[in-house]
């Protein structure tokens, strides 16, 4: 009964808080803005000091007139976090570039996002990997490694939707994407090889911030999609953190795991620089949903709205309830043993002595 209620509550929280939005993902940008014409055509854009090229669209094109050429602070929204071209404009105005502006506190080192480098498909060489602690150094959040690293969609073998549970366990959680690799899928400029890559999306926190749920809902936060390997992210949670990790089976073709690893990769490396995490419409589950949708056929997508654009499907964006829908439409198997303190270093393994060709990585519980 109180598990009921708190869920009704949450869902009647965030209809309250995403009553007003008119897309999921907002942004604050700043940037040159300018109105282009073709033959009948009229639309706007802004160019940002960091050369990304937004679509403003509904926006009064005599305001994009009047400002072109000048330095504008555009606020608006993006439909989802894989759709972030178009921003629905919900002001515009011309801010100052003020060298003596404050400069903000850096954000948590732990957080750092990767860059993709180049891409020749289905090979993708992205920078900021982290790779695990620092050898001889205090593990703390200030000391991981960051490696250039090669990621080969092809070599990957199986992927897997996790769960982090954490205080109060019954309703709240850390969602993440798992893929395993074929050998030479995954191997770094020192050439280490990976046995396995994590998808994290968190909320970007400035060394001055802690994370909240409330805080969540007010555009306090930057969004970071961190790619971590096996032995990383599970000795920081397992080990350090003493938490617990729960894998579910995605049962997808092999073709749709390539696929989710690629649009994983390109999706964790764009530029989201302007962009807020929220608690409900851009956190580390729903966005999770958004990149399992582009690999499925259009009807086994999952809707990511119960009214569009007004009310939030909570089934895609509650990290304890999405496995169980995952599970209801067979996109997931059953869920395996946890994986914790006492066994996280045997269960995804492979034997460096085995003989050529080495198998993939799968999971072992004893």
């Amino acid at each position: 009964m109180v598990q009921r209620s708190f869920i009704t509550l949450l869902v009647l929280f965030s209809i309250f808080f995403s009553y007003c939005l008119e897309a999921q993902v907002n942004y604050r940008v700043t940037g040159i803005p300018e109105v282009i014409r073709r033959g009948d055509s009229i639309y706007a854009i802004l160019r940002s000091g960091d050369g990304r090229l937004f679509n403003l669209t509904n926006v009064d094109m005599r305001l994009v007139q009047k400002y072109q050429g000048k330095n504008v602070a555009v606020e608006g929204a993006a439909r989802q976090a894989d759709q972030v071209i178009d921003i629905k404009v919900k002001s515009i105005e011309p801010v100052p570039i003020d060298k003596r502006a404050l400069v903000l506190p850096p954000f948590k080192k732990h957080q750092t996002p990767p860059k993709l480098i180049s891409k020749k498909t289905p090979v993708y060489k992205v920078k900021d990997v982290r790779w695990g602690y620092i050898p001889d150094k205090v593990r703390n959040n200030e000391n991981f490694r960051y490696l250039k690293t090669t990621i080969d969609s092809s070599k990957v073998d199986r992927a897997y939707f996790v769960l982090k549970p954490f205080p109060p366990e019954w309703i709240a959680a850390h969602s993440l994407l798992f893929f395993t690799f074929k050998p030479g899928g995954m191997v770094n400029e020192a050439g280490e090889e990976a046995i396995g890559l994590f998808l994290s999306i968190e909320a970007y926190q400035r060394t001055n911030q802690s994370y909240s749920l409330s805080e969540g809902f007010k555009n306090t936060f930057g969004v970071s999609w961190i790619l971590a390997t096996y032995e990383d992210y599970t000795t920081q949670s397992c080990e350090v953190q003493k938490e617990e990790l729960y894998f579910y089976p995605l049962r997808l073709t092999q073709s749709q795991t390539n696929a989710l690893l690629a649009e994983t990769v390109l999706q964790a490396t764009a530029n989201r620089s302007g962009e807020y995490y929220h608690t409900v419409t851009n956190n580390c589950t729903n966005n999770l949903i958004v990149l399992i949708n582009r690999v499925l056929p259009q009807k086994q997508r999952i809707n990511l709205w119960w009214i569009p654009s007004m009310v939030y499907n909570m089934r895609a964006t509650t990290p304890v309830i999405v496995p169980k829908m995952l599970k209801k439409k067979g996109l997931v198997g059953d869920v395996l043993p946890v994986l914790n303190v006492k066994n996280f270093k045997k269960v995804f393994t492979r034997k460096t002595a085995a003989p050529r060709p080495m198998p993939p990585v799968r999971p072992i519980f004893k």
